[in-house]
């Protein structure tokens, strides 16, 4: 990714106003067309159509909100734009992900495949690297819009690395995603993560009991106290400013 690109995502919000929001992807074959056992090209899929079609929903999404916002099209190109657009497709084209096992053995022979990876190896640039179907369930406290992506609170899936294998041996872990970090754990981990779990959510459910006794008091918010508490405060930060700019020091006179 280029760095103005890079630069662009960092600084780029949670989720973009509608007007920058990509088109609807249009719909794809649903089989994907038998490929010659001696043509060297990926083989044709409906992730590889989907992909395509991302791509031109990615181009034509930029090029008309580029041509409605000309300030900041002077600060990227139409081509880096569609990127980023095509970064946030890339999650939806995911979702039509298939086995190997699904995609025959030609698939699993071309790719070097166990059954159960359903990495694309038509877009990805290492075959030694395979990963099974993501398991996980949304963050409870973040509600994502109709057309954004939800918050997942807890991921795992099994990825296996086959890399020089005849130097590193092959390592098959679940990967575990929690909040910012990934946990590569193999089987005996896995069983103390999920033993763990399985002592932990009794104890949560023992607070969740005590927190439906201890909110008897809690009580909502008063909109006309909280409106009036915004005002003040944005008088009082108006008058230390204007009184700042006043004394030419930065300080507020006593």
């Amino acid at each position: 990714m280029s760095n103005t690109v890079q630069r662009a995502v960092n600084g780029a919000p949670a989720s973009l106003p509608s007007a920058f929001r990509p088109a609807k992807l249009q719909a794809v074959p649903a089989q994907p067309t038998a490929s010659d056992q001696n043509n060297t090209a990926a083989p044709a899929t409906p992730e590889r159509s989907l992909a395509e079609e991302a791509a031109r929903v990615s181009l034509q999404t930029a090029t008309e909100v580029l041509a409605k916002h000309p300030t900041f099209a002077a600060r990227i190109s139409v081509a880096e734009f569609a990127e980023i657009i095509g970064l946030a497709l890339r999650d939806t084209v995911d979702q039509f992900k298939r086995t190997a096992g699904e995609r025959g053995p030609e698939w699993m022979l071309r790719y070097g495949c166990p059954e159960w990876c359903v990495t694309d190896h038509t877009r990805e640039n290492d075959p030694s690297w395979h990963q099974g179907p993501t398991i996980g369930f949304d963050a409870p406290t973040h509600q994502a819009a109709p057309d954004e992506t939800p918050e997942v609170a807890v991921a795992a899936r099994i990825n296996r690395v086959t890399s020089d294998a005849e130097v590193f041996g092959i390592k098959t872990e679940v990967w575990l995603d929690l909040g910012d970090d990934t946990y590569e754990m193999d089987l005996a981990e896995t069983d103390r993560f999920i033993d763990r779990m399985e002592r932990f959510l009794p104890r949560l459910r023992v607070l969740r009991d005590q927190l439906a006794e201890y909110t008897v008091d809690d009580r909502p918010a008063d909109p006309d106290a909280v409106a009036r508490w915004r005002v003040e405060t944005n008088e009082r930060i108006a008058r230390n400013d204007a009184e700042r700019a006043a004394t030419g020091n930065g300080e507020v006179a006593q």
